[in-house]
């Protein structure tokens, strides 16, 4: 085998290729696995190797040692240890310790991880003896990348889970602690170093305790995180402060010296600083203290109540900072990002959860500080601190007490309802979401009388306003309803006066099926469901007439089936009967028996569902929840519906390829049997047999096992002795699951050991209860097994509660069965009166667990003495604990006063309203089924938080094409309705750690070449370099993608120089991008890319002359919206304000007027960075011939730094639209059509032989918004993005779709069919760019339009005659509509852009060709449509767009087109002759030929374009080699495709990787 074509293949893009040398990997390991590691071993260590061979063995070796799941990854393990030779395992451990010195940075990462997959190995085992002394010399004596990367090795070693490793690392706690605290000192130079020591440090916290025990030496530390909270290194601050958080979480009895001298400075500072991620953890520290000592609090008064003396120390931290830290805080509130989603984890967000938490912890204390800044801010003119008032006000409803809150609250809440309001949807929110937390914390404040009316009514305006405050409204009304429904079954309660004009208002917000947002939709039933559950008595004739309602949409919703044409739609019919559905089962609970005379509509409507959804619909898990519970309701009656409804039931249980509706299923069996008792005795044979199945299949078997157990129990007590021909293979599958035992080490399993011996419990008192009625003989061959199981249970010391319960109902029932003293010695053994005694006695457990135990105890006394026999359970030897201590039960207990009960557990009296079965599976909110997320407003977050710094995972490569355990397959069902209720103030862990960036990721991000480093040192050291690796760049379109070495966002002048002169340095080309709206290669590199999105200040405004001097970077919507806070606006625009300003008007950029030009026709003067550093003013009077050149650089003159701009005064514009016959438009053509009004555009849509015509004229009226209708939002957005779709598979169906497109784009449905509206003008100029999509737009004169027009109709109905286009129209079918638009340059007296594609004697007319790439997928028609297109402007004497996509004119056309073309040559020779700006887009299309089309010294040429997996184009370059670090060709490419690029967390998974 060539190992090196082999490794190589490994990272093909090709899959084929990839898979094979993958096999060949795994044939060779495990053919003569020795052979195998020594091979890759060699490969990593050898300095001659290409690196991305180096990178390819590494990963390689990382997953001969890896696996996710446990029991593959200790057979793994030992491989290593029984299958390799001594001296073997010698060769390789030292390649892979002198490896860690390799310059190649991958191949030292891979062998730090190499490193540290053997020492999880050995080291337990004290077989690596040498290992932690030689990482710690390397640090001490080595050079630079062997000091990074034994850190990095030991930072490895630290972080991982095994069990075994992290016990035997306290004996290594004085080697690791001098080694890194050596590397993290101030003194080290080198900031890689200095950094991953950092990291290090922070992984090996835990073990170091002997150590922090030691004053000096934790002083020492101390000194040494301090400081480097202070480096002026974003990155290892962010490190200092997570070491500082972990520190604070694991030695808070120890932080009291260090609070006082310098932790709280260093804090309030930290949360003050610009790098986010920096002021994220800052604030995070104080989290953990907040936690700390809420946790503190919490373990002294329970030690307290149980008579303890010894206290844990407790300093106050909290209550003494908050007078310093709550004020920062609120300051931080203020910077939301309007444009944040829900998930997103930013500095807003962390200030207020430590708000949150301060108030909890320091409680009165901090309500003075937050009414001062409420009151203060409320009426603030800036939305963003009037939210930040709201948003505080709500943070303090926990924590303080509710006596000095409730006359705040009642003073607030008129004006928090009146803010519901507010003209920031954001700051409406903010309201609807501290009016939940009011409703859900202090909810006495609010007085019926006076604020429930307003409160209630704020909330249902807010909720049907706008789908952003959905959530929050969902939940303060779900809230509201909890909390003043009084006692239960009451006849009245505070909402019975508003329960009437509740529904209706919900009614009619869900009333149309495709209307509004299905968002709001679903939060909207979601209220529906609070108000009907938490209803008084008076109001169950309103939800009787409200079950006709619901039950006439679900009808309604059948023949919807038909209709379906998309994806979309069947995702919201699904949504809409999920919704349907379950608030039919809300009113079914509610009213119980009273719903009986609406059971057979019920049933039918239900069947009806059932039999006309597809096979992966979600609707059946809803359905199956709300059958469950008529069948509670209905009990016995319900079996008239059995054979219609038995099939559907059938088919979900033998459905395992979807594990969750066939877990809803066996809930349903039991819910079904419950209630039927012995009439469902004819089902159980069919149940029984499914069961079995499932239990003997290898996909579901185990995860469903619990439930199944359970709904044994639950049969066998429906149908009572009748179950004793199940019992004996019942029996054995208990016995055999009793057998299962938990590994070592396997802590995520515990939570399902509960479970499953919680279920053995339920099954084993099932089939007594079932067999104490006269077959009590049938169980005698099993209660050995029985008493064995229960002395399990009781010697394991974390068994949870509810399996406690469930142990003494079998104890009691089974004294029961046997009542003669046949097991008399058994019952009296001492491990059963200890356990029954530890139970009554404990304070941990509830009181009905008590009872419980209580009675099993009265029981077992009324055991005769000197029974038939005697059973000695066999003691289990003493061992790891193998079950969790988290409850998971599956059995809800029944209501009270349902039915009578015998037990004290309620373990018999499951009645009407009994939740088990379908229920447990859907819990907590019941018409959820276990596949689903549970809505939030279940899962509000406890006092205690886990820190989110206790551990920084190791990050997982996304290549680890070793590993034998796939990912769970993806879900081919329709999506499940979205959790809507989302609320941005709780976020549990699994959300905010990848937010908080693993300090390994951003070490990957800002990694790069150490030669590159080394210049950077050596120019202007104290201006920053503010670049990182591994970035993926891609068009807005995505139709292109590329991987530039460097993404650098300077934020100053002098950083753009530096990054100038070092490129020089480095022979990199420099790429400037924004938006990247391009849908072209223009902006693609595989060199160093600059982003000025952080170079984007307004730095002055002239309001006489209404000029204004900006950045270059600043977007135009930013610079839009500055614009209007000082009164003025741009005069015109283009479709988009995206872009930033310099790029807009580098791309000739222009919008639709003859009254206006280009934007560039607003441009004054310019400031712009050339190669050699240098920056110059050009103006008309100065630099004039650069000035022209870079009014449309196309990147390749410089940096434009700096901009001077002539604004206007603000303006409104009243524009109308209106649908014409093609023909009326070209009649109209030369009588005013483009000159009546100031701004006119026309939609042309082909097939229809229609057009769209705009127009627009300034205006003083007031604003009015466009017209809305049912198909211009999210629906009409995604069905005509799924027909596009469609559409490039079945092309014929575009000419029906412009019909369509006038529907959803415009509104219009019939000839002279308009709309009219008033916006502001920087509003009203933009459109909605729809989807990704390729632009071909040309600049034709005015006067050839009708031409145009006229010929492409004729082309693309097939009339080639009229067309006189030499290409063959058959079966093309293109998008619509074609945009026509118009600019006049000619009345421009400013200068002229060298590459200015307009007309310079008249108007011009722009042509754009748009074809929609719809979910990335390229139409078909497009090479063939757009030569056509291309080849008719061509000829009509048009210029393409330099900014769009045109593929067939040659570089000699377009300087044929461009007289000024060597005038812009020469300035771009002269500014940069040698290539620093210039990229492959500019030679294939611009630079001169007359040169031999020779490179130039820094350009970049292309090394490949193919195929992106995600769609489009992977564009990759050739980059020439730095002085002292040579790059091969594919240098761009090798960079992205090792696991450690995988792993930055900037490149996601699609390119490059292997799986």
């Amino acid at each position: 085998m060539d190992v090196n074509h082999v490794l190589e293949s490994t990272l093909s893009p090709d899959a084929s290729t990839r898979h094979n040398a993958e096999q060949q990997l795994l044939q060779a390991a495990e053919l003569d696995f020795s052979a195998y590691v020594s091979t890759l071993a060699h490969e990593l260590a050898n300095e001659q190797a290409q690196p991305h061979i180096r990178s390819a063995a590494g990963i390689a070796l990382k997953n001969s040692f890896s696996a996710r799941e446990y029991t593959r990854l200790r057979d793994l393990q030992l491989r290593w240890r029984d299958r390799v030779a001594a001296d073997i395992k010698t060769s390789v451990k030292d390649l892979a310790l002198r490896t860690l010195a390799s310059k190649d940075s991958r191949a030292g990462q891979s062998a730090a991880q190499f490193v540290a997959s053997i020492a999880a190995i050995e080291i337990p085992r004290n077989q690596w003896p040498e290992l932690m002394p030689a990482l710690v010399a390397n640090v001490g004596e080595g050079g630079d990348h062997l000091k990074q990367y034994s850190l990095v090795t030991i930072g490895y070693i630290c972080e991982s889970e095994d069990t075994e490793l992290r016990d035997s690392l306290v004996q290594h706690s004085n080697a690791i602690l001098t080694a890194v605290v050596q590397g993290a000192r101030k003194e080290e130079p080198n900031l890689d170093v200095r950094y991953a020591a950092i990291v290090a440090l922070s992984d090996s916290l835990e073990f170091v305790r002997t150590n922090f025990d030691n004053e000096g030496e934790r002083n020492y530390i101390m000194q040494v995180i301090c400081e480097a909270t202070q480096s002026g290194e974003s990155r290892i601050e962010s490190g200092a402060y997570g070491c500082l958080n972990r520190i604070m979480a694991l030695y808070y009895d120890k932080m009291r010296f260090y609070m006082e001298k310098a932790l709280f400075g260093l804090t309030i500072l930290g949360m003050k600083n610009q790098e986010e991620d920096v002021a994220k953890l800052a604030i995070e520290f104080w989290c953990t203290v907040c936690e700390e000592e809420l946790a503190i609090e919490d373990d002294n008064a329970l030690t307290q109540a149980e008579g303890g003396t010894e206290l844990r120390p407790y300093f106050n931290f909290s209550r003494v900072a908050a007078r310093e830290v709550v004020p920062v805080l609120l300051e931080l509130l203020a910077q939301q990002d309007e444009d944040a989603t829900d998930e997103e984890y930013n500095i807003s967000r962390a200030a207020y959860q430590c708000l949150q938490l301060f108030a909890q912890a320091v409680g009165n204390e901090i309500v003075q500080a937050v009414l001062g800044f409420v009151e203060q801010n409320l009426r603030h003119a800036d939305w963003h601190w009037r939210d930040a008032a709201v948003s505080a006000f709500g943070a303090i409803m926990e924590g303080p007490d509710e006596k000095m809150l409730e006359p705040l609250i009642k003073q607030a809440l008129p004006v928090l309802i009146q803010m519901m309001g507010d003209d920031s949807v954001q700051v409406k929110d903010s309201a609807a979401y501290t009016l939940g937390r009011i409703c859900e914390n202090v909810s006495d404040s609010i007085d019926p009388q006076t604020h429930l009316a307003p409160l209630v009514r704020s909330l249902f305006t807010g909720l049907s306003s706008n789908p952003k405050m959905a959530g929050s409204c969902c939940w303060a009304l779900m809230n509201l309803a909890d909390r003043f429904a009084g006692d239960a079954a009451a006849n009245v309660n505070p909402l019975s006066g508003h329960f009437q004009d509740s529904i209706t208002h919900i009614l009619s917000v869900t009333e149309s099926p495709t209307e509004g947002d299905a968002q709001l939709r679903m939060a909207a039933y979601e209220v529906l469901n609070a108000f009907v559950t938490n209803a008084a008595n008076d109001s169950l004739p309103i939800i009787a007439k409200l079950s006709d309602i619901i039950l006439q949409r679900l009808e309604n919703t059948i023949p919807m089936q038909q209709q379906i044409v998309s994806v979309d739609d069947r995702n919201v019919l699904e949504e809409i009967q999920t919704s349907l559905s379950s608030a039919l089962l809300a009113i079914i609970q509610r009213l119980e028996r009273e719903i009986k005379p609406q059971a057979d509509r019920i049933m039918h409507v239900l069947l009806q569902v059932l039999n006309s959804v597809g096979a992966k619909s979600s609707v059946p898990d809803t359905v199956f929840a709300t059958v469950g519970a008529l069948a509670n309701a209905l009990e016995d009656e319900f079996v008239k519906y059995m054979d219609s409804f038995a099939p559907f039931l059938y088919n979900a249980l033998g459905n395992q390829e979807e594990p969750a509706l066939c877990a809803m299923a066996i809930g349903l069996v039991s819910d079904v049997t419950r209630s039927l008792g012995e009439m469902s005795q004819p089902y159980c044979d069919a149940f029984m047999n499914y069961l079995l199945q499932i239990l003997s299949g290898t996909s579901n078997g185990n995860q469903l096992r619990p439930a199944i157990l359970q709904c044994f129990g639950d049969m066998a007590q429906a149908i009572g002795p009748h179950f004793e021909k199940y019992l004996s293979v019942v029996a054995q599958v208990l016995n055999q699951s009793s057998s299962m035992t938990l590994s070592d080490g396997a802590f995520e399993m515990f939570d399902y050991f509960v479970s499953l011996r919680e279920g053995i419990l339920d099954a084993w008192d099932g089939a007594i209860l079932a067999m104490k009625q006269g077959k009590a003989n049938s169980l005698r061959p099993h209660v050995d097994s029985i008493f064995k199981f229960l002395q399990l249970v009781g010697q394991d010391a974390n068994r949870s509660e509810a399996l406690v319960r469930a142990a003494m109902g079998v104890i009691g029932d089974l004294a029961e069965a046997f009542p003669n003293g046949e097991y008399g010695e058994a019952f009296r053994s001492e491990w059963i009166g200890q356990l029954i005694r530890e139970v009554r006695s404990s304070p941990e457990y509830a009181p009905r667990t008590k009872d419980t135990a209580r009675w099993a105890r009265e029981q077992v006394k009324r055991q005769p003495m000197g029974g038939q026999r005697q059973v000695q359970p066999k003691r289990t030897p003493a061992g790891r604990s193998v079950v969790g201590s988290t409850e998971l039960s599956l059995t809800t207990p029944a209501r009270g006063g349902d039915s009578a009960s015998w037990r004290p557990d309620g373990r018999a009296c499951i009645g009407p309203g009994g939740l088990s079965g379908v229920r447990a599976a859907v819990a907590p909110r019941i018409y959820y089924s276990a596949a689903r997320p549970m809505p939030v407003s279940d899962l509000r977050s406890t006092r205690r938080r886990t820190p989110t710094t206790d551990k920084y995972q190791q990050a997982q490569s996304h290549d680890s094409w070793l590993d034998t355990q796939p990912d769970t397959p993806c879900d081919r069902r329709a999506p499940s309705p979205p959790n809507i209720i989302k609320h941005v103030r709780h976020f549990s862990d699994s959300l905010r750690c990848p937010l908080r960036k693993t300090l390994r990721n951003i070490n990957d991000a800002y990694s790069m070449d150490p030669y590159v480093e080394w210049e950077s040192s050596q120019i202007d050291p104290d201006v920053p370099f503010r670049a990182s690796a591994h970035h993926r760049h891609h068009t807005w379109a995505k139709t292109y993608h590329s991987f530039p070495q460097l993404y650098i966002q300077p934020r100053t002048t002098q950083e753009i120089r530096k990054i100038v002169s070092l490129a020089q340095r480095c022979r990199r080309r420099l790429v400037v991008v924004g938006c990247a709206h391009s849908p072209s290669d223009l902006t693609c590199t595989s060199s160093w890319m600059v982003n000025l999105d952080h170079y984007n200040k307004l730095l002055t405004i002239d309001k006489s002359s209404n000029r204004v001097i900006m950045q270059a970077g600043i977007r135009l919507y930013d610079l839009i919206a500055r614009l209007k806070e000082n009164g003025l606006a741009m005069p015109n625009l283009g479709s988009i304000d995206n872009q930033s300003i310099a790029g807009a008007f580098a791309t000739a950029t222009h919008g639709s007027s003859t009254r206006h030009g280009l934007l560039s026709q607003s441009v004054l003067s310019l400031k712009i960075m050339l190669a050699d550093g240098r920056e110059l003013l050009c103006a008309p009077d100065k630099h004039a011939d650069l000035f022209s050149a870079a009014l449309v650089s196309l990147g390749a003159l410089g940096i434009i730094t700096e901009v001077v701009f002539q604004a206007v005064p603000a303006f409104k514009i009243q524009w109308s639209q209106s649908l014409h016959p093609l023909e009326d438009i070209i009649g109209d053509w030369e009588k005013g059509l483009w000159s009546r009004t100031e701004f006119t555009r026309v939609w042309w849509l082909p097939y229809k032989k229609k057009a769209v015509k705009w127009r627009a004229d300034k205006t003083d009226e007031d604003i009015r918004l466009p017209p809305s209708n049912r198909w211009t939002g999210i629906l009409g957005f995604h069905t005509y993005h799924t027909l596009l779709y469609i559409s490039t598979w079945f092309p014929r169906i575009l000419p029906a779709l412009e019909s369509f497109v006038l529907r959803v784009q415009y509104g219009f449905t019939y000839d002279g069919a308009h709309t009219t509206a008033v916006q502001e003008g920087q509003s009203g100029l933009l459109m909605n760019c729809l989807y990704s999509q390729f632009v071909n737009e040309w600049a034709i004169p005015l006067e050839r339009g009708p031409e145009a027009l006229t010929r492409l109709s004729a082309w693309l109905h097939g009339d080639q005659e009229t067309s006189r286009i030499p290409y063959d129209p058959n079966g093309i079918y293109v998008h619509a509509p074609i945009e026509v638009r118009v600019t006049d340059t000619s009345i421009n007296p400013g200068t002229r852009p060298y590459l200015d594609s307009t007309v310079p004697s008249g108007p011009t007319l722009y042509l754009n060709a748009t074809l929609y790439r719809p979910y990335n997928t390229d139409p078909p028609c497009r090479k063939r449509y757009y030569e056509a297109f291309e080849w008719l402007m061509k000829e009509l004497g048009g210029r393409p767009h330099w900014a769009k996509n045109f593929s067939t004119v040659t570089k000699d056309e377009i300087h044929a087109m461009y007289p000024h073309m060597r005038e812009w040559l020469r300035v771009r020779h002269e500014v940069d002759p040698d290539g620093l700006f210039v990229g492959d887009w500019h030679r294939r299309l611009i630079l001169a030929n007359d040169q031999g089309d020779v490179p130039l010294q820094f350009e970049e040429r292309p090394s490949r374009v193919e195929p992106a997996k995600t769609g489009g184009l992977n564009w990759f370059g050739q980059l020439p080699a730095t002085s002292s670090s040579p790059h091969s060709s594919e240098e761009s490419f090798d960079m992205i495709h090792g696991s450690e690029a995988m792993k930055s967390g900037t490149l996601p998974v699609g390119v490059g990787e292997t799986q």
